[in-house]
């Protein structure tokens, strides 16, 4: 994939953070976090009553998360057979290549969407806005749902917070949950390549850059930062903070510890 190693760069060079922007449509709002060659993030705002059309991506999955409210996502089978979910904050929706569905706010609602590259590229509409807030409204007076029963998978308590998979395929997905003041070990991933993006709180990206220097990049809510392969790295707490990370597949092999961090202090030089 034409990877670039980090070894020796300065904190210039490495120093990127990213604040993706919104588009306002009617149902709400769609931030595109991470599009890079190797996976996709995207967030989806939905507001209370408000309805995405039902639509498809022709090549490309998505594996959803619910991170805030409540959503009713309408979906339809191969057999073009209509089925209706219920789900809450830290349930799961799959929606393969060509998966006809559309999510719909019970309440004020955050999604977030993992996918391969270009997230936004090749959406198709299956009915118009209007006619996707028409069948919202008839589906809330049935309330002909299931309620959702997928979750997040591989919990694990952490001395720094808690971690949780979304999905583990050719792109890994994780909810991060970071406590302030308690930071992960230093790390370093000669393969791997992942983005974090900062859901709520505040965190630094500890790094270890040039000749051996300790600097550090600060995150706050809706930004984001790309860890790429070589770079040494470690998330530690300024405030209660949640991360959502994506990155190219996991490997227990690729991940190769630097310091442990129930000891390593990370003073920048």
């Amino acid at each position: 994939m034409g990877t670039h190693y980090q070894y020796g760069l300065s904190i210039e060079e490495v120093n990127k953070v990213k604040l993706p922007t919104s588009l306002v449509l009617p149902w709400g709002e769609v931030t595109v976090c991470a599009d890079r060659a190797e996976y996709g993030l995207i967030r989806l705002d939905l507001e209370e009553g408000a309805a995405q059309p039902l639509h498809f991506c022709r090549t490309r999955w998505i594996v959803y998360l619910i991170e805030e409210g409540e959503v009713a996502v309408r979906h339809k089978d191969r057999e073009g057979k209509s089925w209706s979910h219920a789900l809450k904050r830290q349930q799961v929706f799959h929606a393969p290549a060509g998966k006809v569905h559309g999510f719909c706010g019970l309440t004020k609602s955050v999604i977030y969407g993992f996918t391969t590259s270009k997230p936004v590229d090749e959406v198709y509409l299956v009915e118009s806005p209007q006619e996707g807030w028409e069948n919202f409204r008839q589906l809330v007076v049935t309330k002909d749902w299931a309620e959702g029963t997928d979750r997040t998978s591989d919990f694990r308590e952490k001395y720094w917070g808690t971690i949780e998979s979304v999905v583990s395929q050719e792109v890994a997905g994780k909810r991060i949950f970071l406590r302030a003041r308690e930071q992960s070990s230093l790390e370093i991933h000669c393969s791997k390549v992942e983005t974090y993006y900062l859901h709520s709180g505040k965190i630094k990206v500890g790094l270890r850059v040039g000749r051996g220097e300790n600097k550090s990049v600060a995150l706050s809510a809706g930004e984001a930062f790309d860890v790429e392969p070589g770079l040494m790295h470690m998330r530690i707490g300024i405030e209660d903070s949640v991360i959502v990370e994506v990155s190219t597949r996991d490997d227990d092999r690729d991940s190769h510890l630097v310091e442990d961090g129930r000891t390593y202090q990370h003073i920048e030089r």
